[in-house]
């Protein structure tokens, strides 16, 4: 397995691990953190899942095809998913997502699988937040 798949693969545990939902950033003076401070909205866990899930994902990494990843879970979850191949290089997503990043805004993103370097930096910037694992039956 070459390096750049094992990033990609260590990118969706990170993602899984971190990725609840986009917060707003927190304040600093170097130009990349985030000015909001609006508290990240809480997820209501309960109850039957609905709704959209809009994923930004590496071409070719799942198959979003008829019969592949995206239409399964699309089948045995409920929840229709907009699978947008748009991450061709972390820098350059990150150069697209940080303005709406540091503004508390994610562009319509749900999820988004970056490398592992990549969500720490996200992470650390205060644009992620941390899942609470007691409360997700499933994991």
């Amino acid at each position: 397995m070459g390096s750049r798949m094992i990033g990609k693969v260590a990118s969706v545990a990170a993602a899984t691990t971190i990725l609840a939902a986009l917060a707003a950033g927190c304040g600093g003076s170097s130009g990349i953190e985030g000015s909001s401070t609006t508290a990240a909205k809480q997820v209501n866990a309960s109850g039957p899942v609905k709704g959209q899930l809009t994923i930004s994902q590496w071409p070719l990494y799942i198959d979003p095809g008829k019969h592949g990843t995206v239409a399964e879970f699309e089948r045995k979850s409920g929840v229709d998913v907009k699978y947008i191949e748009d991450i061709n290089d972390n820098a350059e997503f990150f150069g697209k997502v940080q303005p709406l990043l540091a503004d508390g805004q994610s562009g319509g993103r749900d999820l988004i699988t970056v490398s592992d370097w990549l969500a720490r930096k996200m992470y650390d910037l205060g644009y992620l937040q941390r899942l609470d694992y007691s409360k997700l039956p499933n994991i």
